[in-house]
């Protein structure tokens, strides 16, 4: 999402707690499909490289893993998707498709890495928020919306599964710095 405003673009993988920021920032109603998945490249594309880079661009990254617990379970939960078990999604996974597709997709250009002003991360989501708030000068609570539930994600993987995550998202874990 861009806010001319606040002068600032934030990019929204998947799961990783954007629909709270959405609705924060732009009083957006979390609803199915109303998340806005532009990438950096779909920004330089639709105004240009100078705007991008005089704006906060910020993103928030979230463990592999964590994540794709996260994205199975809301689309059973969230979307009422008729899911197969989570060890046919995890084998069927597509990293370079949504809603599974790579985070480090949402920061490239044309494949070249156009690293964000701030990447904040999910498992230190409120204390990053305000890293967030401060560089926008902004002083909002951050609700917890969208959330699946689940228990911790160590929980459903087994080794098979682990390393099909790793193999599949090694350049957010490598990246991102994540490990199991």
């Amino acid at each position: 999402m861009i806010s001319h405003d606040l002068k600032c673009i934030f990019l929204h993988p998947n799961k990783c707690g954007g629909k709270s920021i959405e609705n924060t920032i732009w009083d957006i109603v979390p609803e199915p499909g109303s998340a806005d998945h532009r990438t950096i490249e779909n920004y330089i594309d639709e105004y240009g490289m100078e705007v991008v880079s005089n704006y906060y661009v910020f993103m928030f990254s979230r463990n592999p893993w964590e994540r794709i617990t996260s994205i199975y379970f809301g689309r059973k939960q969230i979307l009422k998707v008729d899911m197969p078990s989570f060890e046919v999604f995890v084998k069927d996974l597509d990293p370079d498709n949504n809603p599974t597709k790579s985070q480090l997709s949402w920061i490239k250009n044309k494949g070249d890495i156009v690293k964000p002003d701030f990447i904040g991360r999910v498992e230190n989501y409120q204390s990053d928020w305000k890293v967030v708030c401060d560089n926008l000068g902004i002083t909002k609570e951050l609700p917890h919306l969208n959330a699946s539930k689940h228990m911790t994600y160590q929980n459903y993987y087994n080794d098979q599964l682990k390393d099909i995550i790793y193999d599949r998202y090694k350049s957010d874990i490598e990246f991102f710095n994540y490990k199991f």
